[in-house]
Formats: C-alpha cells, sequence, structure tokens
C-alpha cells in the first residue's frame, strides 16, 4: 500500500537521499574495506557498525562544508549581478524620457500624462501616496511605493479583463498576457515593460544608481502615467 506522504515531504526526502548518497557508499566502502583487512579471528558485526558510521560523520561533515561553501559563493555571486549600476538607470531613464515625445495629443498637452480614470481606489490611494513621498523629498521610497501601486494595477487588469496568465505568474509575465490577449496594442506593452523594468531596478540599486534616483522626482509621473494606461485600454478606445 502506497504511503501517505505529502509532496513536500517526498522532495525532502528525496533531496536529503541525493545529498547523503555519495557520503553513504563511502562509509560502505570504507567499512567493508577495514572489515576485509581485519584479522579473521577479531572480525565482528561491531567492527563494521563502527566504521561505517566513522565514515559517515566525516563524509557528511565535507560534504555540508562543501554545499555551505557553494552556496556563499552562489549567493555573493547573485548579489553581485543584481545590483544596478549607475549606467543601467540612466538608460532606463532615458528610455522612459524618450516615451514622452511618442504620447498621443489626446493625453494631457503639459505633462504628457492621460486624465487619471483608474477605478481601483486601493492603486489611487497608493500612488497618490507615493507622489506625496516624492514631493516632500523622499524620492527613492516615493518611487518603491509607486512601484508596488503599478504592480498592483497590472494584476487588476488581469483580473478585470479575465485573463488567466498562469499558476506563479510574475507581473512581466502577466504583461505579456495582456499583451497576447491584444487588449493593449503592443506599443502600451512595450511602454509598460519599460517602466516595469525601472520598478525592478529600485529595488536593486548600487549607491551611485540611488543618487541619481534621489535626483529624478520627475519619475514618478512614469508610474502615475502607466497606471493609467492600464486603466484605460487602447484597444478599447
Amino acid at each position: 500500500m502506497r504511503l501517505l506522504i505529502s509532496s513536500e515531504t517526498r522532495r525532502v526526502l528525496f533531496k536529503q537521499w541525493t545529498i547523503s548518497r555519495i557520503p553513504l557508499a563511502i562509509s560502505v566502502v570504507w567499512a567493508v574495506s577495514v572489515f576485509a583487512y581485519t584479522a579473521p579471528n577479531e572480525r565482528s558485526p561491531i567492527i563494521l557498525i563502527r566504521e561505517f558510521f566513522t565514515a559517515l560523520f566525516f563524509a557528511m561533515y565535507f560534504v555540508t562544508q562543501y554545499l555551505r561553501t557553494a552556496k556563499d559563493l552562489r549567493d555573493s555571486t547573485s548579489q553581485g549581478e543584481i545590483q544596478t549600476s549607475l549606467s543601467e538607470v540612466r538608460e532606463s531613464i532615458n528610455a522612459l524620457r524618450a516615451l514622452a515625445t511618442e504620447r498621443k495629443p489626446t493625453q494631457d498637452s503639459k505633462s504628457g500624462i492621460p486624465p487619471e480614470n483608474t477605478t481601483n481606489d486601493h492603486v489611487r490611494w497608493m500612488i497618490d501616496e507615493a507622489t506625496r513621498a516624492v514631493e516632500n523629498g523622499f524620492v527613492l521610497a516615493g518611487l518603491t511605493q509607486a512601484g508596488v501601486a503599478f504592480e498592483q494595477a497590472i494584476r487588476n487588469a488581469v483580473a478585470n479583463n479575465h485573463i488567466d496568465p498562469g499558476p506563479r505568474a510574475t507581473p512581466y509575465h502577466m504583461l505579456k498576457a495582456l499583451k497576447q490577449s491584444e487588449i493593449y496594442d503592443p506599443g502600451t506593452i512595450a511602454e509598460l515593460l519599460t517602466v516595469w523594468n525601472l520598478r525592478n531596478q529600485l529595488v536593486h540599486l548600487d549607491s551611485d544608481a540611488a543618487a541619481e534616483i534621489r535626483n529624478s522626482p520627475d519619475l514618478i509621473n512614469y508610474f502615475r502615467w502607466a497606471i493609467n494606461l492600464l486603466d484605460v485600454p487602447k484597444k478599447q478606445s
């Protein structure tokens, strides 16, 4: 009869087996070798058991140290790759500002931002709070919250249009799903992805990039603009 264990328990046991099988094999070989070279009149099961567990202790210790060191190196490498540099931030800022010259005449001619149409009070509250934070000099904190509002707006757009982006879909994949649905035209999705790229960079800034962001309070306008684009699909306008 099949044992009733959860999938998580099975994954844990499989992982433990993957880690332990080489130390177990080494321990068996060591114990058998010692037993074989022991004088026949001195051989006993106790020798096998003692040598097996002694070898297993040292083998597991070295495997554990190896895995820990490998993880530390991976984490160190990932941290270096995750940090957003000044040049990357400037590239994103320039890409966003280039969009200002391409906005449609129906948008606000002064700011380039569409009239605020979003019907989600929570998203509107978050972006308004973010704007106030930026206006009060807390630029990085305000932009970070604007990124949260933008993410929620993406999720709302997917839900309101009854789109299934798949299990564990990220906002990036949700934007791709919106593009495939043809509710928004490809140009709009490309603009939204540009804003989403900046949002990702905001949470991984190095010190120089953070300073550049603090000197760019106007970036809040692009988050407001992106949220409004999501609220008024161009295909339906």
